[in-house]
């Protein structure tokens, strides 16, 4: 569950608090404490293998691959956990590239989010939306 932790008015941003730390997301209107519900795409989650450096990601997070799935020999789902379970989804050639494998730690880079009012259920894997 991810819920309002504080408002950072001067940068436009609130916080989100989750069991893996804190999301930063554009100000959204919630007290402080109010639980939001948080969707991130597969496709928004890019990966590193150092902490990455100057950047515009506002949430990176370190995180452990706990599983790799080739999905129609085209892209990799990356099973991540960063505190709670994610999914990134890679071209062939950044798994190559990055030479990723299960157990390894990495940088988890998050683009964007849907964020909404209330809770949702954590099921065992995250969806995947398709885009």
């Amino acid at each position: 569950n991810t819920r309002v932790q504080a408002q950072d008015y001067p940068s436009g941003l609130t916080h989100l608090a989750f069991s893996g730390g804190t999301l930063q997301v554009f100000k959204i209107d919630a007290d402080p404490g109010k639980n939001i519900r948080v969707r991130i795409s597969a496709r928004s989650i890019a990966l590193a293998r150092t902490m990455p450096e100057q950047t515009s990601f506002q949430n990176i997070f370190k995180g452990t691959i706990q599983d790799i799935v080739i999905r129609n020999g085209i892209f990799a789902d990356i099973y991540l956990d960063i505190g709670c379970p994610i999914i990134s989804r890679i071209t062939m050639g950044s798994l190559f590239q990055l030479n990723l494998k299960t157990g390894m730690e990495v940088f988890v880079l998050i683009k964007s989010m849907d964020v909404s009012p209330g809770t949702l259920h954590q099921p065992e894997q995250p969806p995947t939306r398709n885009e």
